[in-house]
């Protein structure tokens, strides 16, 4: 199935109310997130700061915070989730954007490992996928009526192999755009090389310097930057 844009979405039929889900509660408008719409120095600013924060993450934990929160500023995503991506067994939300830690005890916590679960068994979870959250939530969930970023792009950070370590879902309450996804797929790669690094233990962050895949990932956000619309609306607070 192809949207206007003529993007590819998931065409599992959605197993909840058809058409997108109406926010809950409060909300207000607000700026995109800390840069300023088409000016490149400012994106590039943001990642060298980025790549700056990972080399000096001090451990996998400190990693995926850096991971949730700052891809949420550059890819305009409203809330992030990084989850583990066992070889074997269910995965497990390790982070959330803008949460210090994680009730997994929680509906939305739960919620998402099931949508996450569904996915990984009816698509290919190593590649992008941009879907919504009615696709893979059961018909009348309340967490349809009560979770108003419906727009879900699921993106994997895999090893030299190409297996997942680890994947991000970006949710959202507007449809996602290419220059948003190409964003996130190039900030995948540079993710998936410090999580090995972080892995592999062979030498603290600090060490690490620049590389091929922050170099492309820098060009490819200063470019797809410049092309952002300016504002959002989003929860107060998430």
């Amino acid at each position: 199935m192809s949207d206007a844009q003529g993007k590819t979405r998931l065409t599992r039929a959605p197993s909840g109310p058809a058409g997108k889900t109406q926010p809950h509660g409060s909300s207000q408008t607000v700026e995109a997130p800390q840069l300023v719409a088409g000016d490149a120095r400012a994106a590039l600013a943001a990642l060298l700061k980025l790549e700056e924060d990972v080399r000096r993450a001090a451990n996998e934990r400190e990693l995926l915070y850096l991971i949730a929160n700052e891809t949420r500023k550059l890819t305009r995503a409203q809330q992030v989730f990084v989850l583990s991506v066992p070889a074997t067994g269910d995965s497990i939300v390790e982070t959330v954007s803008s949460y210090a830690t994680v009730d997994r005890a929680t509906p939305l916590i739960q919620w998402i490992e099931r949508i996450v679960r569904r996915l990984r068994t009816d698509a290919d979870a190593t590649a992008v996928q941009e879907f919504t959250a009615a696709a893979y939530s059961d018909p009348g969930d309340k967490m349809l009526r009560t979770y108003p970023l419906g727009e879900l792009l699921w993106v994997p950070l895999k090893d030299r192999s190409g297996n997942p370590m680890a994947g991000l879902l970006l949710a959202r309450e507007i449809p996602w755009l290419d220059a948003d996804i190409a964003i996130a797929k190039r900030l995948a790669d540079a993710y998936a090389f410090a999580m090995a690094a972080a892995r592999m233990q062979r030498q603290p962050f600090a060490a690490l310097r620049p590389n091929k895949y922050w170099l492309l990932a820098s060009t490819a956000v200063a470019a797809a930057l410049a092309f952002w619309p300016v504002a959002l609306t989003t929860l107060a607070p998430l």
